[in-house]
């Protein structure tokens, strides 16, 4: 459960550590174009700060 927001941080700053390595491997295999690798990176981050305003909207409005 992520009751404390120090653990929702904890947790959103550790995904960096393994995103980012595998975003690199995929281009190194040689699986993906670099840029696909960044639009990945790019729309994932969009859709997470998406997800985060969102909530945070809704639970500041049912306060």
């Amino acid at each position: 459960m992520l009751a404390s927001p120090y653990r929702a941080w904890i947790i959103l700053g550790a995904f960096p550590f393994f995103t980012l390595p595998a975003g690199f491997a995929r281009i190194i295999l040689d699986v993906h174009y670099p840029t696909d690798v960044l639009v990945g990176w790019l729309t994932g981050m969009s859709t997470v700060i998406g997800i985060h305003q969102l909530m945070h909207d809704k639970i500041k409005q049912s306060r």
